[in-house]
């Protein structure tokens, strides 16, 4: 998962540097560059995976961006959000590792 998070983020950090402009606004820097990081340290990754998915399926449907690239990193985003940070991420360290346990009856 560590590797899942940061090769996304990475890719997620690279289409953030190459949009920015000149003189970008505040939001813009955050939703680029903040969320990537985020992501790539296991903070919020729940979270930041379903900003992620929604920002790369607008950005699909828009044609604002390769078709295919958003689709690859918003189906990474979905599935960073539902299987989550993993053990060596902030998250695990602050709110401790989630075990899920089948028990057979």
């Amino acid at each position: 998962m560590l590797l899942q998070r940061l090769i996304t983020g990475a890719i997620l950090l690279h289409g953030g540097f190459l949009q920015l402009g000149p003189n970008p606004h505040l939001g813009q820097i955050l939703l680029q560059l903040l969320a990537p990081v985020l992501l790539m340290i296991g903070f919020g990754t729940p979270y930041i995976g379903l900003i992620v998915a929604g920002t790369q399926v607008r950005l699909a449907f828009s044609g604002l961006a390769d078709p295919w690239t958003a689709i690859m990193l918003s189906g990474l985003g979905i599935s960073l959000a539902m299987i989550g940070p993993g053990a060596w991420s902030i998250d695990a360290r602050f709110f401790g590792r989630k075990h899920v346990e089948i028990v057979k009856k």
